[in-house]
């Protein structure tokens, strides 16, 4: 069962079909979560994907100390192909929750580095999960 409500996230509305980057409050996994959202539910058909009472305990103690049943969820098929919930209090809403299906260019000008200080620049805007190259 969907809930009516609609969600919003760091400013952006979840609904099902976008592409959505996030880390959760869980204190036994630090793991970046990257999928599609299926839909938002409630507690009961969240339940009927995982162990959601389990889960909500490992959370933060701010965040698990919150009465689970009431949450919404978001439902995501993430990287490994599996429809996980997550309730919206155990993601993390600062800057770890991104939508990534939205392509916008940005233009980086580096200047006065060497050229092996712009290569780890590089590598380190590859590994934030970006695409760039170097223009000369």
């Amino acid at each position: 069962m969907a809930t009516n409500s609609v969600i919003k996230i760091n400013g952006v509305e979840i609904v099902s079909g976008i592409e959505i980057r996030f880390k959760t409050h869980n204190k036994v996994d630090g793991q970046t979560y990257t999928g599609k959202v299926m839909g938002v539910v409630n507690y009961d058909v969240a339940a009927s994907y995982s162990d959601i009472d389990a889960t909500h305990a490992n959370q933060s103690y701010s965040v698990a100390r919150k009465e689970i049943t009431a949450e919404n969820f978001i439902l995501v098929r993430t990287a490994d192909n599996a429809i996980r919930p997550f309730a919206v209090c155990w993601i993390v809403d600062d800057t770890s929750f991104m939508r990534t299906d939205v392509a916008q260019d940005a233009t980086i000008r580096i200047f006065n580095v060497s050229t092996e200080k712009l290569y780890q620049i590089l590598t380190y805007i590859r590994d934030a999960g970006f695409q760039c190259e170097e223009v000369k």
